[in-house]
């Protein structure tokens, strides 16, 4: 169901339920780089991501590919660390998934866990 999302981030299931992926805590880069952007895959395309850390990049793949905030790319890919914590969030991809403009990947940012219902840092539940 492209284009449908709960609060926080991940697509509705038809049961109502939120599933995630990593591309959906940690977000992709497109092939300029510039910003961590959410997403709209297929479980197929969620699973190649995962396992390959890119699609259409290195290997054709069946894009083009949707972000939230409206864009169509060629291609994606699973940022590096230092871009994970460094890159600014897309401002129109962080209003559809209600989540805080910022810097770094939704995992890495304490505000966007609490709303994504992950551990603190800590450990313990938000």
């Amino acid at each position: 169901m492209a284009g449908r999302h709960a609060p926080g981030g991940g697509p509705v299931t038809d049961g109502g339920a939120v599933t995630r992926g990593l591309h959906d805590l940690d977000w992709v880069i497109t092939l300029d780089g510039g910003r961590l952007h959410h997403a709209v895959l297929t479980d197929r395309q969620a699973e190649d991501l995962e396992y390959d850390g890119t699609l259409g990049v290195e290997v054709p793949h069946d894009g083009p590919f949707r972000l939230d905030c409206g864009r169509l790319v060629d291609g994606l890919s699973i940022p590096g660390v230092f871009s994970r914590m460094s890159l600014p969030r897309c401002r129109r991809c962080c209003t559809v998934n209600g989540l805080p403009q910022g810097i770094g990947s939704p995992k890495n940012d304490g505000e966007c866990r609490k709303i994504l219902g992950l551990e603190d840092r800590d450990g313990s539940s938000s």
